[in-house]
């Protein structure tokens, strides 16, 4: 207990914190951590408002918000196959930046622009084909209303997928940026590509400077997405082949050729967090179909929640990114005590920043509700679910932090197991327990509902902290990168 006292004593850590052993530390995580924490939250910002936009097409919102939401899951199971090169190169980029080695982490995002954008080609024109199928499955019912949610979503789906190769150029470039420790730089063109997304918003979603009426509304939504992401390719782009500030650069003459043993190392690293994603997603796709079937109010309140748990969500994020890379370049260097203690003040710092999020998330619950809709159904849907929202906020910081710096190591498959289990173990199937079961149409009347499907949520969370804590404590992830240079010497003796 009196470990506890001390290790939550905010004396004490605020002592800690502007002593002058740690000073320094703390400083460089904020350095890194705050703008990766505005360029997210801001991005979450700039969609909760587009999602704003589009629910106040007309005054009840009639389905609009929930259109764009369950194009979500769908579109994030596409992009899923890229988290394997993102992640990859984050890391892989960490280590040689704390080598001393530039040229090769140049390489390294040489060939994750080559390998995504390979992908985002195929994943683009696959998500424009089946389309129409996958918002049908979406929508769970067959009425009116359902039918006419599935076709203003598949004509939004059918847009967005037109730039997923814009996409998957930012994320490259912006993952080996963050590995490197250039945070600062996608937080400038993110910003101004999202900043650019709500003002092209505004004119399409809602018809001004005389767009035609069957390019506004869902469908002008999903055109300003489309044109800010081309924009957050093309800036980055530049940046690296032109500024003479970048840590990476690129050059057009240089070799564009595949490179099997640098892409087999990204996917070696990455492959795991990949199948993370890919599970995550799926999983998350059949959680929210079995919320679609509460009904058009209690869906667009759980997209609600969804999108300011999102906004709250970029603390953790954003942490958890200081973590890969920080500890990333700490175990390029050879020195893994310092990537576990750089970890350790991560997690410090992301549960304290986690703690006010929450608290304030709780406290504003209303007034953020009201932004998105004034239809009373929705609201009184969405109420509750915020003591829960709070609740894993603080669960899911300091899992986060700890699974970036897992991955940071090169321990990608801990991350991935936890996520599986988690997922499939315990949210998936309490979330139909809670809805089908324990609901109120389920056989004892019941009325769980959206607050038990939040509930999985909230469990899901914790036996992920749990499965991380443990792996992260035992320590096996020190000698990964030994393992994984071995590796990569003998593939080179081969080739």
């Amino acid at each position: 207990m009196k470990n506890l006292i001390k290790r939550y004593n905010p004396v004490t850590i605020f002592r800690e914190m502007t002593g002058e052993e740690f000073k320094p530390m703390y400083r460089s995580i904020m350095l890194m951590a705050f703008p990766a924490f505005v360029e997210l939250f801001l991005s979450s910002l700039y969609g909760m408002v587009n999602m704003i936009m589009v629910g106040n097409l007309d005054a009840e919102g009639a389905g609009n918000i929930s259109a764009v939401g369950i194009t979500n899951q769908p579109f994030f199971i596409l992009i899923s196959f890229f988290a394997a090169v993102n992640i990859g190169t984050t890391t892989l980029v960490a280590w040689r930046i704390g080598e001393g080695r530039r040229k090769e982490a140049s390489d390294v995002l040489r060939q994750s622009l080559l390998v995504n954008v390979f992908l985002a080609v195929i994943l683009g024109a696959v998500g424009v084909l089946v389309a129409p199928n996958v918002m049908a499955f979406m929508a769970g019912t067959a009425d009116y209303d359902a039918i006419r949610m599935a076709e203003l979503a598949t004509d939004y789906f059918r847009i967005i997928c037109i730039s997923i190769p814009f996409l998957a150029i930012n994320q490259a470039i912006t993952a080996a940026l963050r590995g490197a420790g250039q945070t600062k730089i996608p937080m400038y063109y993110n910003l101004f590509a999202n900043g650019l997304n709500v003002v092209l918003g505004y004119i399409f979603i809602f018809g001004h400077f005389g767009v035609p009426e069957h390019l506004q509304g869902v469908r002008g939504a999903a055109i300003a997405t489309t044109l800010s992401r081309f924009v957050s390719a093309l800036i980055p782009l530049c940046y690296v082949f032109f500024s003479k500030r970048a840590t990476i650069r690129l050059k057009l003459r240089g070799s564009w050729l595949p490179k099997a043993n640098i892409i087999k190392l990204l996917m070696s690293i990455g492959f795991p967090a990949s199948l993370e994603q890919l599970f995550l997603q799926s999983g998350l796709l059949l959680f929210q179909r079995a919320v679609n079937t509460l009904g058009a109010a209690t869906f667009d309140a759980h997209q609600i929640a969804i999108s300011i748990n999102g906004m709250a969500f970029s603390v953790s994020m954003a942490f958890s990114i200081t973590a890969t890379t920080l500890c990333g370049q700490a175990v390029g260097q050879g020195d893994t005590a310092l990537a576990e203690l750089r970890t350790r003040h991560i997690a410090r710092l992301a549960r304290l920043s986690t703690f006010v999020v929450a608290i304030s998330v709780f406290v504003f619950r209303g007034p953020l509700i009201g932004l998105y809709t004034s239809n009373e159904d929705v609201i009184r849907a969405a109420l509750p679910v915020f003591a829960l929202i709070a609740a894993i906020q603080y669960i899911q910081s300091v899992q986060m932090c700890r699974a970036g710096a897992l991955r940071g190591a090169g321990d990608t498959m801990f991350p991935f197991y936890s996520s599986l289990l988690g997922i499939w173990l315990l949210r998936v199937p309490l979330a139909y327990l809670f809805i089908w079961l324990l609901g109120e149409h389920g056989p004892w009347g019941l009325s769980f509902g959206l607050m038990g499907a939040w509930a999985s949520f909230f469990f899901d969370q914790s036996l992920r902290n749990l499965i991380i804590k443990i792996r992260f404590d035992r320590g096996k992830w020190k000698g990964i990168k030994e393992k994984k240079d071995r590796k990569r010497e003998l593939l080179k003796k081969a080739g």
